[in-house]
């Protein structure tokens, strides 16, 4: 699997981009227009699908990413059910149906395969890659027998400003 180093690079992702801008097209619709329920619902299950995904990502673990993916494939099953109701609404052709819901299947499917990747990978997240250094990066335990490497100065602590002595208060003895 290629590397992805941020969420525009998840296939699932730039799929339900897609699916997002159909949907806002035909719920432009003059006959649509007017149903505000059922084209503010289904604008926002397939935004909740790529957010979902995106806020996922960003948190940096995949314990977590796998959790935020549950709720975009969950987001994809109800845009899925909307889009039935658009269809039976006579608000699609049979063709556009046939297109979107085949796309939604196809979200949903790219998800899952991402969730099942995830959850058998060793990989952690790259937040975890400062608490569980690699072999490589431990620092090197002297030989015995053998003086122990220079180490580098630790920066100082910068000191508290301190008034002038001239303001500062006299203190008793």
């Amino acid at each position: 699997m290629a590397t992805i180093r941020k969420f525009e690079d998840i296939v699932a992702w730039q799929r339900a981009r897609q699916m997002a801008k159909e949907i806002y097209l035909v719920t432009r619709r003059e006959v649509v227009r007017y149903d505000f329920s059922l084209k503010d619902q289904i604008n926002g299950s397939i935004g909740s699908v790529m957010d979902n995904i995106a806020e996922g990502f960003e948190r940096d673990g995949n314990k977590e990413f796998v959790q935020f993916l549950v709720v975009a494939k969950a987001s994809a099953g109800e845009t899925r059910s909307q889009w039935y109701r658009m269809f039976d609404r006579n608000y699609i052709t049979t063709e556009e149906y046939n297109k979107g819901l085949s796309d939604l299947h196809g979200i949903t499917y790219l998800i899952s395969r991402l969730i099942t990747y995830l959850q058998k990978s060793a990989l952690k997240g790259s937040k975890f890659h400062k608490r569980n250094p690699s072999p490589d990066s431990q620092p090197e335990t002297p030989k015995p027998n053998e003086p122990p490497k220079p180490q580098e100065p630790k920066p100082k602590e910068p000191k508290e400003p301190q008034e002038p002595k001239e303001l500062q208060e006299p203190q008793e003895p």
